[in-house]
């Protein structure tokens, strides 16, 4: 890049350059620096640097549109494959209106829970801060919650499926040797019978003897 200087002394002296090239610095570069306002951090970066606060503007960006809190539950939960983790539910229609329900439930939460801080800073006076990044704290809870109980519910299926499998069988052995009992109950009688006539003839020849 090429340094313009004013003429003041010699143009290619190190010192005129460097205090042109601070100068367009001065001039044309902006930093932007994104510090959250929650916990001790800002604070302790405003004490340790004082220019933060004396020679930069401050916006405080703490709430977002409703609008942009719905489409970034939509994007995140589109992202953590939420259809899959819904997908055990028997209807397609009941998982898509399940699916449909969540974002707005999330953004009324948020709202709430910013409602309720508004309130506590009138009534207590003290201010407690609730940041984006603590939506998609909230988001990301959610979706681990959500992924935990439906696992617990597979698996309590799963053994209840095994269950019912395992009555299942063992009602049909039962129904079977049933059956079996009721086929050799004839001839049962008849071995019954053949050994009465048995005992009954060792009894006499006992006698007779």
């Amino acid at each position: 890049a090429v340094v313009s200087t004013q003429s003041t002394g010699d143009n290619s002296a190190p010192n005129a350059v460097w205090a042109s090239f601070i100068a367009n610095i001065h001039q044309c570069l902006h930093v932007v620096i994104s510090i959250s306002p929650t916990g001790s951090n800002f604070k302790r970066y405003c004490r340790m640097h004082p220019a933060i606060l004396a020679n930069s503007f401050i916006d405080f960006y703490s709430e977002w549109p409703e609008a942009a809190l719905l489409a970034v539950a939509k994007t995140f939960f589109k992202n953590n494959q939420l259809d899959k983790i819904i997908a055990n539910t028997k209807s397609v229609a009941t998982s898509s209106a399940i699916k449909e329900k969540l974002a707005p439930v999330c953004v009324q939460i948020h709202i709430f829970v910013q409602k309720v801080i508004d309130e506590y800073r009138v009534k207590a006076n003290r201010h407690f801060h609730i940041t984006p990044s603590s939506y998609l704290e909230l988001l990301q809870h959610f979706v681990a919650m959500l992924r935990k109980q439906n696992k617990h519910l597979t698996f309590s299926r799963q053994r209840l499926v095994n269950g019912i499998k395992a009555l299942n069988m063992s009602s049909n052995m039962i129904e079977r040797m049933s059956e079996e009992l009721i086929a050799l109950e004839p001839q049962l009688e008849h071995k019954a019978n053949l050994t009465l006539q048995l005992m009954k003839k060792l009894d006499e020849e006992k006698i007779s003897v």
